[in-house]
């Protein structure tokens, strides 16, 4: 059974350093259940959207 997590991976290159933290988070991932995956990846896709509301803030402000 393929993981909501299996079905939207991408080869991504990432720095030496963060493969150790990937490798960390792909292991929690793996740990939850596909509703918890999906939950998780719903949290993570409102944290970016955020993220992208204070810099178009940030911008309009200048």
């Amino acid at each position: 059974m393929a993981t909501v997590v299996d079905e939207k991976r991408m080869d991504i290159v990432l720095p030496q350093g963060e493969k150790a933290m990937a490798v960390e988070v792909m292991d929690f991932i793996s740990e939850l259940s596909q509703g918890e995956q999906r939950d998780f990846m719903n949290f993570l896709q409102g944290a970016k959207f955020v993220m992208t509301l204070g810099k178009t803030s940030a911008l309009r402000t200048i």
